[in-house]
């Protein structure tokens, strides 16, 4: 009877085991998409305070991560600042908007600190999930720029404009959709703390483009003056002040001047752009081409075998017909490729040499990959965050950096949902409307969201011997085992649509990366390196 009762138990055992790995499985995934992602998040976006907060959220610089911040700073504050060092940026008739907040007919200027502000680029599908949520009119206002988004089908759809186009575009939709956002000329030389005995900032010193200086306040100040860290600057000039017994700090926690850690990839790219004429589309598709050419996009994408080489090379389709070819002939000569370059790339330049075809050519040398590690200081200004470059600035080669912020902003929209349940009723202290803990949990979820980005880097940017590692790493060991296993993933996202799929979902920010360590994935994985070893 006992041995009967024992089989029994077993047997339930043996069939419960897959209904609890899958539950167990439904709720690790759910919680690791709540914590890794912004997926859970967007819905948010949607939503906008009745009563806002009675105040001033100054955002310290003016590009894509800037005006992102301010869309969602919009819904929550009475008023949105953009402080933006190039005064063409805040003037009416600059190319964003005329004198009725139209489009303006003249092309704006370049933008003189942004290196790849005339390349192409591709920016990810959470993206364009975010931008239909805070401007249902994006793609409307994409394509009259020229944009594109790629690709066809069932898949989630990348955009793929200049950034030239993409952040004009955005601050045209900022700026006639958002009335309670400004731009000021200036730069921010200091930020200016509260003399409350609680810890945070009461605004921002600012020193206009004729030279005078003027105190702005704030209830939250927004550092998104990217590679130029100025966040990190203007901290570090601060007076200090006492730690309180309520203050909580981070485990593992740092002084502020040994929150910078870099290392260099020794990076630099050329993007060559040619103005190609519609009398040449006809010959192109003599040649060989192997797309329709109105619909193009990425047309061949060379990636390295970092054990031989470390050159990159892309071609794309811009708007209005132009093309843009990462370097040429001589260039081209030096890859080591595993098949041959098709023949029709080597026509199309031909073809262009042959028709006198303008282009421009720009170098840039891409700075060090550097991390602010905002997330383990201990006392920082309780009102202060950063966003995008100006915490963690990669190689742009993946296009991560645009990215980064997007994904931060509506963490930022989240958090600002969740202060003051009743918007109604507001207290008079600040405390009552940003918790004091408040930029202590965004760079906490700001660390766990596109903070991993440090390390996942590093899986390409270790791989080349000529990259500097950052101090206490080493090139062969750091990350080595991850360097195999995304090798393995890369190799079958060529052959399995599963993994591939799965893949292109990470990469575009739509599911956790720790997706790609899932059971099925991991076990073909192995299964690719047995045949390897046994030489299948």
């Amino acid at each position: 009877m006992m041995v009967a009762t024992f089989h029994a138990f077993l047997l339930s055992l043996v069939l419960l085991l897959p209904v609890v790995y899958k539950a167990g499985s439904q709720v690790l995934v759910k919680r690791l998409r709540a914590r890794l992602t912004a997926l859970d998040d967007l819905p948010l976006l949607s939503d906008t305070r009745k009563t806002k907060i009675p105040g001033t959220a100054v955002i310290c610089g003016g590009s894509v991560a800037g005006l992102i911040t301010a869309r969602v700073c919009s819904n929550h504050f009475e008023k949105v600042v953009m402080i933006e060092p190039e005064e063409w940026v805040t003037a009416v008739g600059s190319g964003v908007k005329d004198e009725g907040g139209q489009k303006s007919e003249n092309p704006p200027p370049k933008r003189s600190r942004i290196a790849q502000y005339g390349a192409f680029h591709a920016y990810h599908a959470i993206m364009t999930v975010i931008l239909r949520r805070l401007f249902p009119q994006v793609e409307h206002e994409l394509g009259r720029e020229g944009a594109r988004r790629y690709p066809r089908g069932s898949l989630p759809r990348v955009i793929l404009a200049s950034r030239a186009a993409f952040e004009t575009t955005l601050r045209r939709m900022v700026l006639t959709t958002c009335p309670n956002v400004s731009y000021h000329a200036g730069s921010v030389i200091g930020l200016v703390r509260s003399e409350s005995p609680t810890n945070r900032l009461a605004g921002v010193k600012l020193r206009t483009v004729v030279g005078e200086e003027q105190h702005i306040s704030a209830l939250l100040v927004v550092d998104c003056t990217g590679p130029a860290h100025g966040g990190y600057r203007w901290l570090k000039d601060l007076p200090p002040v006492a730690c309180r017994p309520c203050d909580i700090t981070p485990r593992k926690s740092l002084p502020l001047e040994d929150l910078k850690i870099a290392y260099d990839p020794k990076m630099a790219y050329m993007t060559c752009i040619f103005d190609v004429p519609s009398t040449l589309i006809e010959p192109l598709k003599g040649h060989g081409f192997p797309m329709d050419y109105e619909t193009a996009a990425y047309v061949y994408i060379y990636l390295p075998n970092s054990k031989v080489e470390r050159n990159h090379m892309m071609m794309q389709r811009q708007e209005k017909n132009t093309w843009c070819v990462a370097d040429l002939r001589s260039f081209m000569s030096h890859l080591v490729p595993a098949r041959p370059i098709p023949g029709w790339v080597h026509a199309m330049l031909d073809l262009f040499e042959q028709e006198d075809v303008p282009a421009t050519y720009c170098f840039s040398r891409c700075p060090p990959t550097i991390y602010i590690q905002y997330h383990r200081a201990k006392n920082l200004p309780s009102n202060f965050i950063a966003v995008g470059d100006s915490v963690l600035q990669v190689n742009p080669v993946a296009g991560q950096g645009c990215t980064k912020a997007f994904v931060e902003a509506v963490t930022l929209n989240r958090m600002l949902t969740q202060c003051v349940p009743n918007p109604s009723q507001y207290a008079t202290s600040f405390d009552d409307v940003l918790p004091s803990d408040f930029g202590q949990r965004f760079f906490a979820a700001q660390a766990k969201r596109t903070g991993r980005l440090w390390e996942s880097m590093k899986i390409t940017d270790y791989s080349f011997e000529t990259t500097t590692p950052a101090p206490g790493d080493n090139l062969e060991t750091t990350n080595a085992w991850r360097r195999v296993y995304a090798a393995g993933v890369m190799r079958l996202c060529t052959k399995d649509p599963y993994v591939a799929g799965v893949t292109y979902s990470m990469t575009n920010w739509l599911a956790p990366s720790t997706d790609a360590f899932s059971p099925v994935i991991v076990a073909k994985v192995l299964w690719l390196k047995i045949r390897d070893i046994l030489g299948m």
